[in-house]
């Protein structure tokens, strides 16, 4: 009587000795790390973007802040930066 795992590596040596499987199975593998290098590299693309757009902001935030001196016109244009 066989185990289940003995069972399943069994059809897998099976499967192996296909071509079409072996080739389906190294065409999901070369698939899968390319789309994992693509998307590494527009996350790091974005977080380069995003130091871009948070130093931009804070010099946009401290020229719009300069010369102000009423606090409720300091809050509306803090939140507001256009």
């Amino acid at each position: 009587m066989c185990t289940v795992g003995a069972d399943v590596l069994r059809e897998l040596r099976f499967a192996w000795r296909e071509r079409f499987v072996r080739w389906a199975l190294l065409l999901a593998l070369a698939t899968s790390l390319a789309a994992l290098a693509a998307g590494t590299l527009v996350a790091f693309e974005q977080q380069r973007e995003l130091e871009t757009l948070q130093a931009a902001s804070a010099e946009e935030r401290t020229q719009v802040l300069e010369g102000r001196t009423d606090p409720g016109d300091i809050a509306y244009s803090v939140f507001h930066l256009t």
